[in-house]
């Protein structure tokens, strides 16, 4: 394993697997993503990031979504449900179109 992206790697799941990631790999580069720095919904904005990474990626483990605590999803079903297909779909391009040797891996 030399190089890694975390989707959802900011997040309370994806913090802990880096850190496992890191602990069991300390050879391999891992780079945790967040929404502060690459908007997965935004496919223009994700395919960009994704292409000037440059280089090889050995794999992209997905766990980015969209999630609100509360009763916000009750109140917004339709919107977290079309964020979160459009995130799932973006990083499934992204990954046929710039690391295709990679593997994926997903919670989807």
């Amino acid at each position: 394993m030399k190089r890694v992206i975390v989707t959802g790697g900011t997040g309370f799941i994806g913090r802990a697997l880096v850190d496992e990631i890191r602990h069991r790999y300390p050879e391999a580069e891992v780079i945790p993503v967040g929404s502060a720095v690459a908007d997965i919904a935004d496919e223009h904005a994700w395919f960009a990031w994704l292409e000037q990474l440059g280089g090889e990626v050995d794999h992209i483990i997905h766990l980015a979504a969209l999630y609100k605590a509360g009763d916000w999803p009750v109140h917004h079903p339709a919107t977290q449900f079309n964020v979160n297909l459009k995130i799932n779909v973006n990083a499934l391009e992204g990954w046929k179109r710039v690391f295709p040797q990679a593997k994926f891996t997903s919670i989807l």
